[in-house]
């Protein structure tokens, strides 16, 4: 039993510097494959965070023992963590360090933050020892979202000035200029709120800055003249993404707790799909955004009331059918939630439907400016998506998925009346 609690203590103590050390064989080899020879990947990846873990920890252990050794009655230093720290850093520029004569100085700065990191323990605990509980979720919430922005500002030019990267995306954003000047007209029936949103906020900066010169046509294989409101409309987007974000940490929160939310938010941020389609002018990412806003809602007002709440879920959900009409399923989620409401009043179902028409009709500006056009490209659209499934066996499964994300949410919302009940039965069972 003594040798294995030696043997934990020593991993426990060491696993930094492993860590440390992967990190940095990894980017070693990641450096040689780059920039030297493509030769035996996979070997080189792995050899390099095996290799570079097994380093570390031996250079930790060594530095451990010499300190114990030479100051044997002086506070330890940090040398596992120092080096994890000095991996951190020096991966993202291991390039200009490989080419440049300034790698050695990680030697002299490794026991340097081996020597800080101890006394920056003392001073981060003193520091949280005066806070009030729960101060880290508003910081992580923050950090969340702004690890969203950062990632997804990141690409914001990608393939500009030369090209647009996706292949539905240049006839929505032709519809740009057309929409600015007021002609809500698209010639096609899908339905393009998030363009009308985006063409919205450009006419009025447009009126706040006085600018009279129309904007330039997009010639798709020429996008460059394009580019203003090309990268204005993805900023947008952008904006839609982190809200995406945003409103997934509200609703786990409502729904499980602050850890719950944040982690939700988190693996959002980083999705690779999400990042990509918020840098992407299409109407999945709209879509999603307000049909997060709408599930928020009804959550808010399954457990509030009040015929508020039901119309602005429905108003939600309407600006989630003008992106696309599949987004209309989420007022499903506001069904759901007055229904089990206790009191069940018609006026909050009422606002809900009237909301969902509402919505609808401020996304969708041409049923103001032709509403004859406007019925029948809704007509050719829900005619052409009835008839999907015969075209694409894949349409099945969307809809599938659709149903049982909603009946899941439903059951959801069944769960937690059903755990407020019993929670206020018991509470006044052994009240006092």
């Amino acid at each position: 039993m003594a040798t294995y609690a030696k043997i934990t203590s020593a991993c426990r103590r060491l696993a930094a510097a492993g860590l440390g050390g992967a990190l940095g064989g990894l980017a070693s080899q990641r450096h040689h494959l780059a920039h030297l020879a493509w030769d035996h990947p996979a070997a080189r990846l792995l050899l390099g965070l095996g290799l570079g873990a097994l380093l570390g920890a031996l250079l930790a252990w060594a530095a451990l023992r010499l300190q114990a050794r030479l100051a044997p009655g002086r506070q330890a230093w940090s040398w596992a963590g120092g080096l994890l720290l000095l991996a951190l850093l020096a991966g993202p520029a291991w390039p200009l360090l490989a080419k440049s004569a300034w790698s050695w100085l990680g030697l002299g700065l490794w026991p340097a933050l081996a020597w800080w990191l101890p006394r920056l323990d003392l001073a981060c605990r003193a520091f949280l020892a005066a806070r009030r509980p729960g101060w880290w979720r508003g910081w992580l919430f923050g950090g969340v979202l702004l690890l969203a922005l950062g990632l997804r500002l990141s690409g914001l030019g990608h393939g500009l000035p030369l090209t647009i990267p996706h292949c539905d995306t240049p006839k929505q954003l032709a519809q740009i200029p057309q929409f600015v000047s007021g002609d809500f007209d698209p010639g096609f029936s899908y339905p393009l709120g998030h363009i009308y949103l985006y063409s919205g906020i450009i006419s009025l900066w447009r009126g706040v800055t006085g600018a009279s010169q129309p904007l330039p046509e997009l010639d798709p294989n020429h996008p460059g003249p394009a580019a203003g409101y090309i990268l204005t409309a993805r900023a947008i987007q952008v904006v839609l993404g982190v809200g995406c974000v945003l409103w997934l940490v509200l609703i786990g929160r409502g729904l499980w707790g602050w850890p719950a939310g944040l982690l939700a938010g988190l693996l959002l941020a980083l999705d690779p799909l999400h990042l990509t389609y918020s840098r992407q002018v299409m109407g999945d990412l709209p879509q999603t955004f307000w049909v997060l806003a709408s599930l928020g809602a009804a959550l808010a007002a399954g457990r509030q009331g009040g015929w508020g709440l039901y119309l602005l879920s429905g108003l939600l959900a309407g600006l989630a059918v003008a992106s696309k009409l599949f987004g209309g399923y989420v007022v499903l989620a506001g069904l759901a939630a007055w229904w089990l409401s206790p009191s069940r009043r018609w006026r909050g179902l009422l606002a809900l439907g009237a909301g969902l028409l509402l919505g609808w009709a401020l996304g969708s500006p041409l049923l103001w400016q032709d509403p004859a056009t406007w019925l029948e490209y809704l007509r050719n659209e829900i005619a052409s998506q009835f008839a999907m499934p015969d075209k694409v066996p894949l349409a099945h499964d969307r809809l599938a998925q659709i149903a049982a994300g909603l009946a899941y949410f439903f059951r959801l919302l069944v769960y937690r009346s059903e755990e407020r009940r019993v929670g206020k039965e018991c509470r006044s069972r052994w009240a006092p």
